[in-house]
């Protein structure tokens, strides 16, 4: 009996581990991508200079999400789109991508586009029904409007990219 109860408390989970891991990751390649703007920074822009840090990870924690737990995720996707379980999949290396690439600065415009365009279609696909579905249900309402805003975070880096490229051009 104590040998069962001791392996449940010390039974780790893959997806936790590889969340963790993703996230942990990610940290560490945003933090070598950024360091000459760290340097550069003085006093509290040095904190400035980390903010893609702030968007990338947690891209690349529910990219992890994503990949080690697809099937549990699959019944999500809607059942009108075939092939449930490569969406699953798809999207997760998709945000892993997308966090790489705002991690690093490499292609943050396209990046920026594609994230909001993924989060917008989630909202139209999913969330919107959802919470329609069950209005009184505060979740679903609190999902629509959190990934509304992970949208608009997306296309802000579109925006910012394009005025930075318009600062530099002048």
């Amino acid at each position: 009996m104590h040998t069962t109860i001791l392996a449940t408390f010390l039974e780790i989970s893959r997806t936790v581990v590889s969340m963790c891991s993703a996230g942990i990751l990610l940290f560490l390649v945003a933090l070598l991508a950024a360091k000459t703007d760290i340097a550069r920074a003085s006093g509290l822009d040095k904190i400035v200079a980390l903010s893609n840090l702030c968007f990338a990870i947690p891209l690349a924690v529910f990219g992890a999400l994503h990949l080690a737990a697809a099937e549990s995720l699959m019944p999500m996707v809607p059942s009108y789109m075939p092939w449930r379980l490569f969406w699953a999949y798809f999207f997760g290396f998709a945000l892993l991508a997308a966090s790489l690439s705002i991690a690093t600065k490499i292609q943050v415009r396209w990046s920026g586009l594609l994230f909001g365009i993924a989060m917008f279609l989630f909202v139209a696909m999913l969330d919107i029904p959802g919470a329609l579905a069950s209005p009184g249900d505060r979740f679903g309402w609190t999902l629509t409007l959190r990934e509304m805003l992970f949208g608009g975070a997306g296309a802000g880096f579109l925006r910012e990219t394009l005025c930075a490229g318009k600062a530099e051009a002048s």
